[in-house]
């Protein structure tokens, strides 16, 4: 880093600064955005879940294949997605009405510690994560509204702080958001 600063002069140095400015701040409006949220503590329980009619099934997107199964005498779904490369990834589901047919799903990665929250819409067969298009300035009114603090991670998912009803609240507040599935070119029909 030190070569490229002294390379240039000094206001390409600055546009330089000014331009990874930029970037970290579109990097941070791409997480809300997509939707992904990561968590510490369990979100939905067993007695908030609900059974989502049809859902069992083998679902496909252009890296990979998913099979979903009901577990049985409960509301959770257990997956096992397997990549295009052999990486295998399973764990359990569950999910909660937002509005219409889109859900908050809380997906556990058998091999992970934290929780996954994101935003599904279930039709006719098809998954697709839903995508968030309010602004960043929105979605950060709403995290001071319900008390919950939140970090960027590595990886587009913002892990967010606060107490489990907190969180919960938060989750259901973004119906009042505009949201629109993905497609192909956005994440692929699965982000875990």
């Amino acid at each position: 880093m030190a070569k490229i600063l002294r390379k240039y002069p000094i206001g390409c140095t600055q546009n330089f600064v000014l331009r990874a400015g930029c970037l970290l701040l579109l990097a941070a409006v791409a997480v809300v955005v997509s939707g992904c949220y990561e968590v510490e503590q369990e979100v939905i329980r067993a007695s908030d879940a609900v059974r989502i009619n049809g859902l069992p099934g083998t679902f496909s997107s252009s890296d990979s294949k998913m099979t979903i199964t009901a577990v049985s005498n409960s509301n959770d779904y257990r997956f096992r997605r397997t990549f295009s490369d052999g990486l295998v990834k399973s764990g359990y589901i569950r999910a909660i009405p937002l509005r219409d047919d889109i859900y908050i799903v809380q997906i556990k990665l058998d091999d992970e510690s934290k929780y996954i929250i994101e935003f599904f819409q279930y039709t006719r067969k098809r998954i697709s994560q839903i995508l968030i298009e309010d602004s960043y300035s929105d979605f950060e009114r709403l995290a001071k509204q319900y008390n919950i603090t939140f970090k960027i991670g590595e990886i587009a998912q913002m892990s967010l702080y606060g107490s489990r009803s907190n969180i919960l609240a938060f989750l259901r507040a973004h119906s009042r958001f505009r949201m629109r599935p993905s497609s192909e070119s956005d994440y692929g029909e699965f982000f875990w």
